[in-house]
This record gives structure tokens, C-alpha cells and sequence, in this order.
């Protein structure tokens, strides 16, 4: 698995050569980045989410699969015990759907700061922010979009996110959590189309992902484990 670490842009010591590979798979996101043609800057991106979405926490469909596999059923009801709870629109999972047309509606308005205020007049949430089971903010969300900055730093959906989030931590005093800067991938640049196939599916690959992304974290591990 990837650790995290700033690489930043340009070279990065474990895609670039043979050398570094010798004797040892290369890493998942160095694979990704080669299949979709990814710069090595969209590469780091991509090392990101996958690195900072291990430590997900004991979500209820993690709950339900462990509970079903203790009775002794078969795996494949085991599975089909988890994924009953995954669908469910109050679970994590449920709430993809929301926070992408939200993601939708702050990019392609000129000015999001009027959103977020006709939300909260109508009592609307505001999904992706809040770094819920946590005392202040997600740093996995600060570590994926100080990449972002990146790679996106010239992209009009970006600049429209940032501000969106200023105006949240303005009004509210909340912070992005780490769905919402993994979701926004697929609206930032051209390399970023290819993303969808990582991030913004339901199946394969991209669908254990957003699973992964959306899920709740219940101690921050991976702050020990690959910061």
C-alpha cells in the first residue's frame, strides 16, 4: 500500500523508473496513473485517496458482515447482509448522491456563497462538511486538497470550492471532510475525467472507493500508520 508523504509535483521517486520497482509490484496508484496516462501530479492525487481512505472506521454495514459471519452463514449472504445496509439513504453510502449534486451546484454557480446561505435559510444540510467523529477538522480532507492546490490551481470548479468552503467556515465554523475534496476530483482539469472511472462509479474499482471515501472515521489511525 502507498504511504503518504509530500512528493509534490514533477518527479516522484516510486512511478518514475525501473530502479525503485525492482523485486516489488509497483504501487496501485503508480498502476492507475499508467493505465489512465496521468501526470505524476495526478498520480499523487490518486495516491491520496487511496492511502488516506484505508481508516474508514466501524461503519453499520461493517457491523452487519461481521455479525452475519459469526452465525456462520454463507459468504455470500455475508455480503449481501452489508450491502442491504450500504443502500440504506440514511447510511453514509446514501448520501453520495446529495453531496455530488451539491459539488454540482456550488461549481457551476458564479457566486457559491449564495448558495450556502439559501441552504441554511431553508434548513438545508450541507453535505461534505463537518469532520464528524473527530475534534476539529479532517486532515485527510487538508491533505488531498493541498494537492488539489496543485493541480487545480488555475481551475475555475476549484477556485468556486474554495470559496464555498471559506463562506461555510465563515458562517458555520465547520471544515470539508474527506468525501468532499475526493468527490470534486472529477470536476477539476482533463486528466481529471479519468478519475471518474476511480472515484464517481458504483461498480469495481470506483465503487469500493466512494464507499470507502464516504464512510465515517471513528479515530484518526492512519495519522500513525502513514503520515
Amino acid at each position: 500500500m502507498d504511504r503518504i508523504g509530500d512528493h509534490g509535483g514533477g518527479s516522484h521517486p516510486v512511478c518514475d523508473g525501473d530502479a525503485p520497482n525492482k523485486g516489488r509490484r509497483r504501487s496501485d496508484s503508480c498502476q492507475i496513473g499508467k493505465a489512465l496516462n496521468f501526470s505524476n501530479e495526478w498520480v499523487e492525487v490518486v495516491r491520496r485517496i487511496l492511502v488516506l481512505s484505508v481508516d474508514h472506521g466501524f461503519s453499520p454495514s461493517a457491523y452487519a458482515v461481521r455479525t452475519a459471519a459469526s452465525v456462520g452463514v454463507t459468504p455470500y449472504r455475508n455480503v449481501a447482509a452489508g450491502l442491504a445496509l450500504a443502500a440504506g439513504r440514511y447510511s453514509a453510502f446514501g448520501r453520495l448522491d446529495a453531496m455530488s449534486r451539491f459539488i454540482d451546484e456550488l461549481t457551476a454557480a458564479p457566486g457559491p456563497k449564495n448558495i450556502i446561505v439559501r441552504r441554511l435559510r431553508a434548513g438545508e444540510e450541507l453535505p461534505g462538511f463537518g469532520a464528524v467523529g473527530m475534534p476539529d477538522e479532517d486532515p485527510r480532507a487538508q491533505a488531498l486538497l493541498a494537492q488539489l492546490d496543485k493541480v487545480c490551481s488555475r481551475d475555475e470548479a476549484f477556485r468556486r470550492l474554495k470559496m464555498a468552503a471559506a463562506a461555510v467556515a465563515e458562517i458555520k465554523g465547520l471544515k470539508p471532510g474527506f468525501a468532499l475534496p475526493a468527490m470534486f476530483v472529477n470536476h477539476c482539469g482533463t486528466e481529471s475525467t479519468g478519475l471518474q472511472l476511480v472515484t464517481g462509479t458504483d461498480s469495481g474499482m470506483g465503487g469500493a472507493l466512494n464507499r470507502a471515501i464516504s464512510a465515517r472515521p471513528t479515530r484518526p489511525h492512519f495519522l500513525h500508520k502513514y503520515w
